[in-house]
């Protein structure tokens, strides 16, 4: 029997405690809840009834390398795009000095590199040292490298390694359902669109707020921003986000705004409530309706964005332009590409996954038993539609007995802001 060290923000199979305060909250799945997609996708994929896995966060694995090399065989871990220069300072070096210490195979796969759109490689100049070594630390216990995808190959390759010294398997969350995921897209209408918004530029761009209305049935699912808001309202701080004419107010009445914080509770929410296309510029909010069936579009904005999208084939490009019909978006969506490559895809991630010691996939009835035993529940706002306008009047000065001007007072703050 291996015993396996699964590297995680949490174990994935516990369900999320929504009366958590946000920094607990958002700390617990790396102030993303994109992270939890890729995240039960290792934890899901590596179930077995034979072997011995658990799961420890990262401070943990850096607090007890003495105890790894004890009592485990195998170390693996997926960080994401942390071949960046916000890493440089203080994460590369601080995964280096915990690989030194490590005497078993510490293998890393979904290895990212995060730059501009146009992949430009200035940047290496500016992590080179830290991300090299961060690198050779890995290698040298034995352990293999697996990239999200092309791009990140080059940048490793410029910090001096080899192709061999790396394997390029995009990232682990689109292969928890197996090879045989294919997205068939329906033949529809404009009316007949129900669609799913994330990401930034949808949100923070007024002139892009007209999808909300032009699709009432449209949700907006954020990955990090309105934890406080919708679960947590006394520790909300940040006054930026209601910057937007009162859009968020709007939605919110309307359980328009959603935050998943555990997968299956978002996967579910999607099949339940039929949804046919998915936009936006987050690629895990993308993910997650790809594994639902639904086909999605990419707006790429940046080198980790592009990349994924390329790597599997997804259907991206910038989308730049407001005035886009939602409809002709759809009729570019083309998955057939998509469905084409992915077996062959997932064939190599799975014998990566082997060669290096990982039951991927081992027992399938296993899983899909456990699995289905997982207590799902979508989660609701802890919020009350009272307690959000009383915090807008808080923010813009309007007095608690004087609702009719809230409005208005929200887009002359919105209108301070982008002054």
């Amino acid at each position: 029997m291996k015993r396996i060290l699964i590297c995680g923000d949490k174990n994935q199979f516990n369900p999320f405690d929504y009366s958590q305060k946000t920094n607990t909250a958002l700390a617990s799945m790396g102030l993303n809840s994109g992270n939890n997609v890729f995240g039960f996708a290792i934890q899901k994929m590596l179930l077995s009834s034979t072997e011995n896995v658990q799961i420890h966060t990262i401070q943990w694995v850096m607090n007890n390398t003495d105890k790894i090399n004890n009592e485990f065989d195998l170390v693996l871990y997926s960080p994401a795009n942390i071949l960046a220069e916000w890493a440089n300072k203080e994460m590369l070096p601080k995964w280096t000095e915990c690989l030194k210490k490590i005497r078993i195979p510490f293998t890393f796969i979904g290895v990212g590199a995060q730059a501009k759109i146009d992949y430009n490689l200035d940047f290496v100049q500016n992590i080179q040292n830290n991300a090299y070594n961060f690198i050779k630390a890995i290698l040298n216990t034995g352990g293999r490298l697996g990239l999200r995808g092309y791009f990140t190959a080059e940048v490793v390759k410029k910090l001096g390694f080899k192709d061999e010294d790396f394997s390029v398997l995009g990232c682990p969350s689109l292969y928890m359902n197996g090879p045989d995921l294919k997205i068939q897209k329906k033949e529809i209408s404009k009316t007949q669109i129900k669609p799913i918004f994330n990401g930034n530029r949808i949100w923070f761009n007024s002139e892009y707020h007209h999808y909300f209305s032009d699709y009432p049935q449209s949700i907006f699912v954020c990955q990090d921003l309105f934890y406080s808001l919708l679960y947590d309202i006394n520790s909300f701080t940040n006054e930026y986000y209601f910057l937007q004419d009162g859009l968020f107010l709007d939605l919110f009445k309307n359980n328009r705004i959603k935050l998943y914080c555990d997968y299956l509770a978002w996967d579910k929410d999607l099949k339940e409530q039929n949804f046919n296309f998915c936009v936006g510029s987050r690629i895990h909010g993308n993910v997650t309706s790809i594994l639902a069936g639904i086909p999605s579009f990419v707006d790429s904005i940046d080198s980790r964005t592009r990349e994924l999208a390329e790597f599997f084939d997804i259907p991206s490009k910038p989308l730049t332009n407001p005035n886009i019909p939602l409809e002709k978006l759809y009729d570019e969506t083309d998955y057939s590409k998509f469905n084409k490559t992915f077996k062959s895809k997932f064939n190599k991630f799975k014998d990566f996954m082997n060669d290096s010691g990982f039951p991927c996939f081992e027992d399938i009835d296993y899983i899909n038993n456990y699995c289905s035993k997982i207590a799902v529940n979508i989660p609701t706002p802890n919020t009350s539609i009272k307690d959000l306008q009383k915090l807008i009047n808080k923010i813009n000065g309007v007095p608690d007995n004087d609702k009719s001007n809230l409005y208005k007072f929200l887009h002359l703050y919105w209108l301070r802001g982008k002054k």
